[in-house]
């Protein structure tokens, strides 16, 4: 059975609240009872995947701030982890033209307009939709 959305996102909620940023060391395998769990049993015992727990536990580590944004529903933990580490994604070709409809000024706007319109015109003339 599937989770709904909004259940994902309280379980989540919960990881993080439960998230310290404690951490074993890469490799380390050692006994710690009550002390230190690992990634996969804190997982495990929040119900996210190890994944998930990981991000939350670089949040924790690397921007504590965001993970509190994390635990109170305002961002998702996967785009909060993407801020934190400075990942962007690729613009697509048309949000590349919008930001920069915005920044041009009028002139330039009536000339990118002109262009668009002369460019369709002309495709429409030789039997282009």
């Amino acid at each position: 059975m599937q989770k709904s959305p909004s259940k994902i996102r309280r379980i989540i909620q919960e990881a993080a609240a439960n998230t310290t940023g404690e951490v074993l060391p890469r490799g380390d395998t050692r006994y710690q009872p009550e002390r230190i769990r690992s990634q996969t049993e804190r997982a495990t015992a929040n119900g996210v995947s190890i994944r998930t727990q990981a991000k939350l536990d670089y949040l924790a580590g690397h921007a504590p701030e965001l993970l509190e944004k994390v635990k109170c529903g305002q961002v998702s933990v996967d785009r909060a982890y993407k801020q934190a580490r400075g990942i962007r994604r690729k613009l697509t070709p048309l949000e590349r033209v919008q930001r920069l409809w915005a920044k041009a000024s009028p002139e330039e706007r009536l000339t990118i307009a002109r262009w668009v319109f002369e460019a369709h015109h002309q495709e429409f003339r030789k039997g282009g939709q």
